[in-house]
């Protein structure tokens, strides 16, 4: 390694390109490597053109691996021709990079090291490649002169003194993978648009009736919750018209009690489950019928079936298995209860 440029370092790859001085360079990187480095020079200089593309892919491949450890750029700079071509078609798939000099791998990986006036000369006749390089440039306040082809680079040479010439270079981009798109929400826009009312309601109608102070805690999209640690009993009542879905009020039996006891001014067990299952579906029948008689002041018109109720909520989740919809976290004097409606 050369030492002395500790922030973008030089690594000599000797020998054949084959696993074993593979192997022997990427240990000496990992081994030596100073932390201020901005990334990794390995000059293929002394390595020849001769290599099988086995040999090649494995090149990449462990260095890829090394920068994922470092977390800076690795560039393969100093090769011929013959073996720039070799490396090129394989080199696609990894992060690793080709530099044409130590001076071309310094303007992409360490520029501030140079000075902002230099002129450099774009030499590449390939026009993706020729773009990609010059979109890397964007930003900078060199001189730029772009060569297409073998003439126009003779003419430039000619006329300019240039300080960096690029060529033979490939950045290898990594594309960012793009993000696979969300599964689409089967959820009524009328829906969305009247939750408020739908939890404002259940608010004040469960305040009236067990003079307790409702509140909502929070909402968002998912799925319907069934993993509870006090199973809750649930209601649930299907409705349709202007809009359709299902509306589900789920109570932990603790405050099940609490609330059918409140209402109704005397104690419930929690081991009368058919009181406490009539309880559950009566309150989600007043509260739905609130929530109808709002909506048709909207002009929306909704017909609520009879409630069904369950013993526990793992029964319920069944009915709506995969479905999603807005789930709903609620308090009753601070003890919580549930709301999910699904279109």
């Amino acid at each position: 390694m050369d030492h002395m440029q500790t922030e973008l370092p030089v690594f000599i790859y000797s020998g054949r390109i084959e696993l074993r001085n593979t192997i022997s360079i990427t240990k000496e990187v990992l081994d030596t490597l100073e932390k201020n480095a901005k990334g990794v020079l390995v000059s293929m200089k002394k390595c020849g053109s001769f290599a099988t593309e086995e040999d090649i892919v494995s090149l990449c491949q462990n260095f890829e691996k090394v920068q994922k450890d470092i977390k800076v750029d690795i560039a393969f700079i100093d090769y011929s021709p013959a073996l720039f071509e070799r490396i090129k078609k394989v080199s696609g798939k990894y992060p690793i990079k080709l530099f044409n000099s130590i001076q071309t791998a310094t303007l992409f990986l360490n520029p501030k090291s140079l000075n902002e006036e230099l002129k450099i000369l774009l030499y590449e006749p390939n026009k993706a490649a020729r773009d990609s390089i010059k979109k890397a440039l964007t930003g900078s306040k060199y001189k730029l002169y772009i060569a297409k082809d073998n003439e126009s680079y003779k003419n430039i040479s000619q006329l300019e003194k240039i300080d960096i010439t690029i060529s033979q270079t490939v950045l290898n981009v990594k594309k960012a993978s793009k993000a696979k798109p969300g599964k689409k929400l089967h959820i009524s826009k009328n829906l969305v648009t009247n939750l408020p009312l739908f939890i404002d309601t259940a608010v004040e109608t469960l305040s009236m009736i067990t003079e307790l102070d409702a509140q909502k805690s929070k909402h968002g999209i998912g799925n319907f919750k069934s993993d509870f640690d006090d199973m809750p009993l649930a209601a649930l009542m299907k409705f349709s018209g202007s809009f359709s879905g299902t509306f589900f009020l789920i109570f932990p039996k603790s405050i099940a009690c609490r609330t059918l006891s409140a209402m109704m001014g005397e104690e419930i067990s929690d081991t009368d489950i058919e009181a406490l299952k009539d309880g559950v579906g009566e309150f989600c029948n007043i509260i739905t019928g609130s929530i109808k008689s709002k909506l048709q002041k909207k002009d929306l018109f909704i017909t609520f079936e009879l409630p069904k109720t369950y013993e526990n909520v793992v029964e319920a989740a069944s009915l709506v298995k995969g479905e999603e919809g807005i789930w709903i976290d609620m308090f009753l004097d601070k003890d919580p209860f549930y709301i999910f409606i699904s279109s």
